[in-house]
C-alpha cells in the first residue's frame, strides 16, 4: 500500500501537467481567435435584467439600449434617486418594454433584501444583474477625504454589490444559469493619484469577482456568466468632458458619451466576454503596459501623460 502511493502520486501529477498544459494553450488558441472573429449575440428575450444606477448617466444608457436591442425583455430600475429613475421607467414604457422602477438606497443591506422580496413579488427572479451605481470622491489625495466620503466611497463602490450579490445569485446557482455584469473603472486595475478610495473600492469589486467565479467553477454552476467591465472617462454627471485636465490635451484618450459606451457593454456582455475595456483599445492597452511597466518607469509616465486634475461636477 505504501509503495503504491509514490506511483499513484506521480500519475496524477503527470496528468494534471498534461490537463495544465492542454488547458492553458487551448485557452490562448480561443483567446486568439476571438480577438478577431466575436461570437453571436446571445438574444435577452424573456431575460428580466436588474440595473442599479438606472436614473442618470452610463445606467439610463444601458437601460435605453437595452429596451431598442432586446425589446422583450424586462427591464427592473434601481436609483437613490426616485423622480429621475422615473423618468427612465417611462421612457422605456414609451419604447414599448416592460419596465419596474424602484427607489432604494443601495448601501442599506435592510432596504436591498426588501426591494429584492419586492421584485421577485412583482416581476419574478432576476436573471441578469448589471452593477453600475457608483460614487466618485473629491478628487483630492487621500489625506483629505472625509470619513463620510471614504465610508460612501466603499459602500456605494463595493458593499453594496455584496448586498445585490447576495439577494440574486442564489436563484441564478439553483438555476445554473444567470449573468453578473459588473461596472469597474480603469482605475481600479491601475489606479490614479487623487482617486485613492475609487480606485481602491474598485479593485476590491474586482476581486470579489474573480473569487465569485472561482466559487461558482467549484460549485459546478459553470453557466452563470461574469463580465467585468474596465470603463476610461465617460461624460456624465459624474466627471464630465470639460473639467479632465491633462498636460498634453494631444494625448487625452477619448472619452466616450454614455449612449456609446452602453452599446459596446451591453453588445460584449450579450457576447459572454469576461473582460470589457471603454474605450475598447485605448483602455486595453493602459492596463497591459500598467502590468508591464517597471513600478518607477510607471511613475513617470502617470507624470507626465496622466490626469492632471478632475474637478467634480
Amino acid at each position: 500500500m505504501a509503495m503504491g502511493t509514490p506511483s499513484y502520486s506521480n500519475l496524477r501529477l503527470l496528468t494534471d501537467f498534461l490537463y495544465l498544459i492542454s488547458g492553458v494553450t487551448c485557452a490562448y488558441f480561443e483567446y486568439c481567435y476571438r480577438f478577431f472573429v466575436k461570437p453571436q449575440m446571445k438574444t435577452l428575450s424573456q431575460e428580466i435584467i436588474l440595473v442599479t444606477g438606472a436614473g442618470t448617466g452610463l445606467g439610463k444608457a444601458m437601460c435605453v439600449y437595452l429596451a431598442q436591442s432586446s425589446p422583450k425583455a424586462t427591464l427592473v430600475c434601481w436609483d437613490i434617486n426616485g423622480p429621475e429613475n422615473e423618468v427612465t421607467v417611462k421612457t422605456l414604457h414609451c419604447m414599448g418594454v416592460q419596465a419596474f422602477g424602484y427607489e432604494i438606497d443601495i448601501c442599506e443591506p435592510a432596504a436591498v433584501v426588501k426591494c429584492a422580496d419586492q421584485v421577485k413579488k412583482d416581476v419574478g427572479d432576476v436573471t441578469v444583474i448589471i452593477n453600475n451605481a457608483g460614487f466618485l470622491h473629491r478628487t483630492e489625495p487621500f489625506l483629505n477625504l472625509s470619513p463620510v466620503e471614504i465610508e460612501k466611497s466603499i459602500n456605494v463602490n463595493f458593499t453594496s454589490q455584496c448586498w445585490i450579490l447576495r439577494q440574486f445569485l442564489p436563484q441564478m446557482v439553483a438555476k445554473n444559469s444567470g449573468h453578473v455584469v459588473t461596472i469597474n473603472s480603469c482605475q481600479g486595475k491601475t489606479g490614479c493619484n487623487n482617486f485613492s478610495l475609487f480606485s481602491a473600492s474598485n479593485s476590491a469589486v474586482n476581486g470579489l469577482i474573480h473569487s465569485l467565479k472561482s466559487e461558482m467553477r467549484r460549485e459546478s454552476a459553470n453557466n452563470i456568466n461574469f463580465t467585468t467591465v474596465f470603463a476610461g472617462f465617460l461624460n456624465t454627471n459624474m466627471v464630465s468632458n470639460k473639467n479632465i485636465c491633462f498636460r498634453y490635451p494631444s494625448f487625452q484618450p477619448r472619452i466616450l458619451e454614455p449612449d456609446e459606451a452602453a452599446m459596446e457593454i451591453v453588445d460584449a456582455f450579450r457576447r459572454n466576454e469576461e473582460y470589457v475595456f471603454v474605450p475598447k483599445r485605448t483602455s486595453e492597452c493602459l492596463s497591459l503596459l500598467s502590468h508591464l511597466l517597471p513600478p518607477k518607469a510607471k511613475a513617470v509616465i502617470n507624470d507626465i501623460f496622466g490626469v492632471q486634475s478632475v474637478n467634480i461636477s
